[in-house]
């Protein structure tokens, strides 16, 4: 799916690893779920099985691969082993910049606001912010700034 993993929950960010075995750490972000797996490079294929057996229940997932080459060994593995009992599983091709700093997300508001696209008010700015950035409550905080705004009092 053409959609970013940041607004989906669970999501797992896989990347490769030198070492021989898959680490997973797992944090909770802005009530998101989020799993970063570390995959090995080469000789994974067991690992990922084990990793989708112990991780991943029925319910839909959501996962972002660094590469192509951890994305095929996941497929291999998925196609391979998984049949009607398998969960449902999501690719996402991007990842938003997560801004938590408040004081930065309101400067973000404000360059899109007064930049190039000149006051085009809330629902364009979301729309437009949500292509390139994810925070908690984006639409609420736009709506306040925007609404403050000299250019529509």
């Amino acid at each position: 799916m053409d959609e970013a993993i940041d607004n989906k929950n669970p999501q797992y960010h896989f990347k490769n690893t030198y070492l021989n075995k898959i680490n997973v750490s797992f944090n909770q972000n802005q009530g998101k779920k989020i799993y970063e797996v570390e995959v090995p490079k080469e000789n994974n294929a067991e690992q990922i099985f084990q990793f989708i057996r112990e991780y991943m229940d029925q319910g839909k997932h959501y996962l972002y691969f660094g590469n192509e080459k951890i994305y095929k060994d996941f497929c291999n593995v998925y196609i391979t082993y998984f049949n009607n009992n398998r969960p449902k599983l999501y690719r996402c091709l991007r990842k938003l910049q997560v801004i938590e700093d408040e004081e930065r997300q309101l400067e973000i508001i404000k360059n899109y606001n007064e930049g190039k696209t000149n006051h085009r008010g809330i629902n364009e700015t979301v729309k437009q912010l949500q292509r390139r950035y994810y925070w908690l409550n984006m639409k609420n905080i736009v709506t306040t700034y925007i609404k403050k705004c000299e250019q529509y009092i």
